[in-house]
């Protein structure tokens, strides 16, 4: 068994070395961390390489890319990078809490049939630990829990840092790629739909965001505002294609037969739901949400819905 982390870094000079002594702390140490540095100009890459060589750290290793890839593309590239059989997608300005690869490992150890294991975090802004409205995620009881695309469908629920992921599902990397999604809504895509996405009920870190006037590592899951209605509807029509490209690659995606059913469903869903959207009448969207609902993420998701009808046009 081989243990891998892979982390991507930009600028991070201030923050990293907080996240470097926790995966440092770590009461199951991994084989092998990898840094990739996406040509940081505030030395964060040469502060990297410094902390490795004061520590003596055998199996780290950090590297500059030549040019700058973005965070999906250096993300993705850190990944395939990774040798180890389970690999710990990894920011650079978190808190892992001592046990999470150990706690993890143990999960993914005991149910093979696990692709990628999502954990609970606890949410920080600016040192405070922030509320945020996420399914399942103020549970810390260690329970296991499968999430089915009918329970989640593609809305990704937790961030990749959270995850622990079987290195087999990054070949589906080849199948279906995206450069306009993250990564880690890819992988859980991947996932749910093979049925192979698993949540574990235990906070397993400290999850950092740093929010300033410049808007500094503020990530929707934090901050966000209510998308207007004719962001809505294009949202719809985007989602019909989006559906649609998704079951036209059932085989290599290993997508199950009841998820394929259920996408089919999904794809009568959006197009009705955009053409609801586009009469903008508050009636014929409150029926329509009604008899939807089961197809929605959240409840709020759903009100969200007639509350652009009746504010956001």
């Amino acid at each position: 068994m081989k243990i891998s982390v892979a982390m991507t870094s930009y600028n991070a000079v201030k923050f990293i070395a907080a996240q470097l002594d926790t995966l440092r702390a770590q009461t199951l140490q991994p084989d092998e961390v990898i840094i990739s540095d996406d040509c940081s100009t505030d030395g964060t890459y040469e502060f990297v390489q410094k902390y490795i060589d004061d520590y003596n750290l055998s199996g780290w290793r950090v590297y500059q890319n030549a040019k700058n890839l973005g965070a999906y593309g250096n993300t993705k590239k850190v990944l395939m990078q990774s040798t180890g059989k389970y690999i710990f997608p990894c920011d650079q300005d978190d808190e892992w809490l001592p046990d999470k690869i150990e706690t993890m490992i143990a999960v993914m150890e005991a149910h093979p049939e696990i692709e990628v294991l999502a954990s609970n975090y606890i949410p920080v802004v600016n040192g405070e630990v922030f509320r945020v409205n996420l399914k399942y995620l103020n549970n810390d009881d260690g329970s296991l829990l499968q999430l089915k695309l009918h329970d989640v469908w593609l809305e990704i629920l937790r961030p990749g840092c959270t995850f622990c992921v079987r290195s087999d599902i990054l070949g589906k990397f080849k199948v279906y790629d995206d450069d306009n999604s993250c990564y880690d809504s890819l992988l859980w895509k991947y996932a749910v739909l093979s049925d192979s996405l698993y949540l574990l009920n235990r906070k397993t870190m400290r999850y950092i965001r740093h929010y300033d006037e410049n808007g500094y590592n503020a990530t929707g899951a934090f901050l966000t505002s209510p998308a207007n209605l004719a962001s809505r509807i294009e949202g719809a029509e985007g989602a019909v294609n989006f559906h649609k490209k998704i079951l036209s690659l059932s085989g290599g995606l290993e997508i199950t037969p009841e998820n394929q059913k259920l996408l089919h469903d999904r794809v009568k869903f959006f197009s009705r739901r955009g053409k609801v959207l586009m009469r903008k009448n508050v009636f014929f969207t409150a029926l329509f949400v009604l008899f939807n609902l089961k197809y929605y993420p959240t409840f709020r998701n759903a009100m969200s819905d007639i509350y652009a009808v009746m504010f956001l046009r």
